[in-house]
């Protein structure tokens, strides 16, 4: 799956180490794609209502109560294949202040 599957989840999985539970969104669009942030947006945005209508705890349902209390984080992991161009990553830091501001951490990974 990738951004252009907007209403599905690309992964998630839950990191052995730490606990943390992890969505990924995977990019592999050219920054040259018209629309291309709107997409992507559009799949963040697929991923917060995930977390935000609790259907992330169906599949992890003893884990609610350590995201609340902080002990885990849920983290957006994006990957994308191509590095962003300036506008997007204007754009990405926004999104990931927005995201932060309701507890969710973004990582961006760029993967050729």
């Amino acid at each position: 799956m990738s951004i252009v599957d907007s209403n599905q989840i690309d992964g998630l999985a839950q990191v052995e180490k730490t606990g943390d539970l992890v969505i990924l969104i995977v990019d592999h669009l050219s920054w040259m794609v018209p629309h291309h942030m709107k997409l992507l947006e559009k799949k963040i945005d697929t991923a917060l209502q995930f977390v935000q209508s609790g259907q992330i705890y169906q599949k992890y349902p003893n884990e609610r109560q350590r995201v609340e209390n902080k002990e885990i984080k849920i983290i957006f992991q994006l990957v994308l294949k191509y590095p962003p161009t300036k506008e997007a990553d204007r754009n990405l830091k926004l999104i990931y202040n927005l995201l932060q501001s309701v507890g969710i951490q973004l990582e961006v990974r760029i993967k050729n």
